[in-house]
């Protein structure tokens, strides 16, 4: 019993062969860390992502003979900077629902300064009556509402992060 005591398990030469990693696998392990981090870095380039400016609308002009419609956002003038005529404006109704309906797409006609609220006011009109991105018509009511995003611009990736 004495004898089994006295056997030692640890061998200096089995303890530096366990302890240091292969020298290829240091240098394909930092080449593809790299490889990995470019590769990120060069999506985040050529990725565009939309950036918009959120708001809640109404419908309050009244529908014409050429079929155009108009309504009005309201948004804080906080976030209002980069809104210009002719930018998309992406609409979901609150009594057609998005998954249903699908979005309605419309463009900025004006854009004009309530300076009593600090808020901005952004006409927009539809034309060919309100049709949405799954081609089903949207019947026009007179105040109607829902949330609305302009986008304003399209940022790389990269620059929306930092």
């Amino acid at each position: 019993m004495e004898d089994f005591k006295e056997i030692e398990l640890q061998d200096e030469e089995i303890d530096q062969m366990l302890s240091r990693p292969p020298s290829w696998m240091l240098r394909w392990g930092t080449w593809m860390a790299m490889a990995v981090i470019l590769l990120l870095l060069a999506l985040g380039w050529f990725i565009k992502y939309s950036d918009t400016v959120a708001g809640s609308f109404n419908l309050s002009g009244n529908a014409s003979c050429r079929g155009i419609v108009s309504g009005v956002i309201i948004i804080s003038d906080f976030n209002s900077n980069n809104i210009e005529i002719g930018q998309k404006v992406v609409l979901n109704f609150a009594d057609f629902p998005s998954i249903e309906y699908g979005l309605v797409a419309a463009k900025v006609d004006s854009v004009l300064t309530v300076p009593e609220k600090s808020a901005k006011k952004i006409y927009f009109s539809f034309f060919k009556g309100i049709r949405s991105a799954k081609n089903r018509t949207i019947p026009y009511c007179e105040g109607m509402t829902g949330s609305a995003k302009i986008l304003t611009k399209k940022k790389r990736f990269l620059e929306w992060i930092f």
